[in-house]
């Protein structure tokens, strides 16, 4: 049986993009008449959707202020009319096969229910910045081959049958291109669906990268929504996939605290926290030595030493997400969804609704564990800084933290001692509050059960 494809490419402010990326799609080698195009307009002040009409088979022209990616997405889907929906960023290039790589996949495997690619190893834009990024971007890809818990929409498929029984993109919650495409494969995951990692299946990325939107990109448009999404979402956090690894959250703690002994030992002139942290750089580094070699096989030793600064940044930084991600948790520990075609069909006899089941979705204790400790081990070390650096008459009563921390004094290497005393206490704390809030809400939905229960057997009886 033959598949028959829609792809959808949202676009914002796409005029100058869009002749390179739709005129890729158009050169596919997969026959025209066996796919359609349909470009969703979002709301862009330039001739984005005049450009679009010389190659899409329909344009969406959505007015007002832009909605995101996942909004347009989500129009393009319910225009759609074939069995499965091809997600193509208005910045990336797909290559002549890409969509005939597609349709292969999903004639050989009759059970997928979604497929992403991966990005090749010739971004366009020159910088170094840009090629680090989306060459990462493919390794993490090539690593994971395979069965995913994830979606990528930049350049992927889903059943479209699959695609409205979950909702769609979470449109509410994400207005902003971030993680939409992310949460959307864990509710696929949810309902059982297969979704798997096609390699073969390339697209370049067209996108230039700069320093300062990288950074705000990697915090709080990937990192803190990821963070959070992980502390929701106990099953995603157990998977041993892309860079969910354990592995990587304790990266995630040696950087931070690695950091942490530097700043101390700098601000007060001692060497030894200093020493210290370098070795926990040093040691964070040479653990990512397979992606260091790969670089280096790939652009040069050069590039590879370039490499290992932007990785550990990326530790750091998501080091910061989580502890932003767990505050915010603790402020409001429940995230309604909304927003998405989920809200325009009458969900199934017996299914709660989505919020409920976050509410009641137990927490990751090791993932809460180490989110307290980087908070608690930022804010020790912090405060301790702080202290050094104020007046003696001004400093911040930090000397009961010697009862409890043996070895803590409000010095240099007191910064690198409390922020590990911290990190320690505050994983325990953490993961004790994990697991007390998790037998609570096992508890509650035991009596809430036998209550339903003793209730439908009296309304039973009642009929007898």
């Amino acid at each position: 049986m033959t598949a028959s494809l829609s792809v959808i490419v949202p676009a914002h402010q796409g005029a100058r993009l869009l002749p390179v990326t739709l005129g890729a799609l158009a050169a596919s080698d997969l026959p025209r008449d066996q796919w359609q195009l349909i470009v969703v307009d979002d709301a862009s002040t330039d001739n984005t959707a005049a450009v679009a009409g010389r190659w899409a088979d329909q344009v969406i022209a959505l007015v007002g202020k832009p909605r995101g990616p996942g909004y347009a997405r989500n129009r393009g889907v319910e225009a759609s009319q074939s069995d499965w929906v091809v997600f193509v960023d208005a910045d990336v290039r797909v290559h002549s096969d890409t969509l005939r790589r597609i349709r292969e996949a999903i004639e050989l495997d009759p059970d997928l229910d979604a497929l992403f690619g991966a990005y090749d190893d010739a971004p366009p834009a020159p910088n170094f910045l840009s090629q680090y990024r989306n060459l990462l971007h493919r390794y993490t890809h090539l690593g994971g081959a395979g069965h995913a818990e994830t979606f990528w929409a930049g350049c992927g498929a889903v059943r479209r049958s699959m695609f409205v029984a979950v909702g769609g993109f979470d449109e509410a919650r994400y207005p902003r291109p971030q993680i939409e495409d992310i949460e959307l494969g864990c509710r696929i995951r949810d309902r059982s669906g297969r979704i798997v990692i096609r390699p073969e299946v390339q697209a370049a990325h067209l996108k230039e990268w700069r320093l300062v939107g990288a950074l705000r990109t990697d915090l709080f448009d990937r990192g803190v929504p990821w963070a959070r999404l992980l502390l929701e979402r106990r099953r995603l956090t157990q998977s041993a996939h892309l860079n969910l690894k354990r592995g990587e959250q304790l990266k995630v703690a040696v950087v931070v605290g690695a950091l942490l002994a530097v700043l101390g030992g700098t601000v007060t002139g001692s060497g030894w926290p200093v020493l210290g942290g370098a070795a926990g750089f040093a040691g964070v580094a040479l653990s990512n030595h397979v992606l260091i070699r790969w670089f280096a096989r790939l652009r040069g030793p050069w590039f590879a030493l370039g490499v290992i600064p932007w990785n550990l940044l990326y530790y750091l930084l998501g080091g910061v997400a989580v502890a932003i991600a767990v505050l915010i948790r603790l402020r409001s520990p429940t995230i309604e969804r909304g927003g998405s075609m989920n809200d325009r069909r009458v969900p199934s006899a017996g299914s709660p609704p989505g919020a409920l089941i976050l509410a009641f979705a137990p927490l990751d204790k090791a993932v809460f564990g180490v989110a307290v400790g980087v908070a608690a081990a930022l804010l020790v070390a912090g405060m301790t800084a702080l202290t050094l650096l104020q007046p003696p008459d001004q400093q911040l009563p930090l000397g009961l933290l010697k009862v409890y921390f043996r070895g803590y004094t409000v010095s240099g290497t007191g910064v690198f001692v409390g922020a590990a005393w911290a990190g320690f206490v505050g994983f325990i704390f953490g993961w004790f509050m994990a697991f007390c809030r998790n037998l609570t809400m096992a508890i509650s939905l035991l009596i809430i059960r036998s209550r339903v229960e003793i209730a439908q057997t009296r309304d039973f009886l009642d009929h007898v």
